[in-house]
């Protein structure tokens, strides 16, 4: 309720988010992935097969086909004969990345109606974020990155002129400019970078748009040409494993995470009674318990505000008229 205007407790909510990236950076990655596997096939090599296993696998059902077309029948979609686990090499990339974009509401329905909802604009929005993340990049030594697309680097370089970790203007994907954006930028859920890589893909330009003309090309699109600041901010730090202590957080699955986007998108944030039924009733059945106790304390200690008088004006013109008691 705090960031749909729903409450008026004051609440740093930049403490939290930096809380909470630090837990899922610091979760250990083996303990991630030691109960998924990935499956083996069976393949019957050969004797004249050579090079890809696919290849192989392919030559070896159509001997089979031919000597026995009945074999068809018995074919299923996956022939996994055994199941080895995934094995995580020592050393990981841990990678962020976000897209800011300032909008009255977003996520939650009807919340730009609440009073108390702090609204800020792109460049509140992204000074922000560089913060948050600026204050995780000093203490894990991440290596940030910053761009605007459509905006020249001296306006881009303000924003970090006051950082304290490493940022520089660019990007996590930058690192051959020239090699297609297609095999550079990852495609992520609601992006406006993948919904201009599809775009590139129907105009069929994505074998000839390099990484470096795609962010210059990307500057250009609507999202980013609408007078408010659009930022992508990037970081990544290369780590070993063995430093992952957090445990991972009780998993739910995608249907199941989706079920609950929905119900979010269809509830009123503006009515409380609503929203109070979504987090108490509505996603618990949906994909069970999984709220955890959190104690912690804040400091709700203020300074003194002293009171401001009135300065003292002198009526020489006598122009200045007194408040009438």
């Amino acid at each position: 309720m705090y960031t749909t205007g729903l409450s008026k407790h004051k609440v740093k909510v930049a403490d939290i988010v930096r809380t909470m990236i630090s837990y899922v950076d610091n979760i250990d990655i083996k303990e991630h992935t030691k109960h998924v596997e990935r499956k083996r096939k069976a393949i019957e090599t050969h004797s004249s097969a050579e090079g890809s296993p696919v290849v192989a696998a392919v030559r070896s059902l159509v001997d089979k086909l031919r000597s026995e077309p009945s074999f068809y029948r018995t074919l299923v979609h996956d022939q996994s004969s055994e199941k080895t686990p995934i094995c995580v090499s020592n050393n990981v990339i841990h990678r962020i990345s976000l897209f800011t974009r300032s909008s009255e509401q977003y996520l939650f329905p009807e919340s730009s109606e609440n009073k108390n909802k702090h609204i800020i604009n792109g460049n509140q929005l992204l000074e922000w974020w560089i913060g948050i993340l600026d204050g995780i990049a000093v203490q894990r030594k991440w290596q940030c990155y910053v761009t605007i697309p459509g905006s020249d680097s001296e306006s881009m370089k303000k924003y970090i002129s006051k950082v304290n970790g490493s940022w520089t203007l660019g990007s996590i994907f930058d690192k051959n400019e020239n090699s297609p954006a297609i095999y550079t930028i990852p495609l992520l859920p609601d992006d406006p970078k993948g919904r201009f890589l599809e775009h590139l893909v129907v105009e069929g330009r994505h074998k000839t748009v390099s990484t470096k003309d795609f962010w210059e090309e990307l500057g250009f699109r609507q999202e980013f040409r609408i007078g408010n600041v659009v930022g992508i901010l990037g970081c990544e730090l290369s780590l070993d494993t063995k430093q992952g202590s957090n445990k991972l957080p009780k998993p739910v699955k995608r249907a199941q995470y989706r079920q609950v986007i929905k119900a979010i998108k269809r509830a009123d944030f503006s009515d409380s009674e609503d929203v109070r039924s979504l987090v108490e009733r509505e996603i618990p059945n949906l994909i069970g318990d999984v709220y955890e106790d959190v104690i912690g304390t804040q400091d709700t200690k203020h300074p003194k505000i002293e009171k401001r008088l009135a300065p003292v004006v002198n009526n020489i013109t006598g122009l200045v008229k007194r408040k009438k008691q």
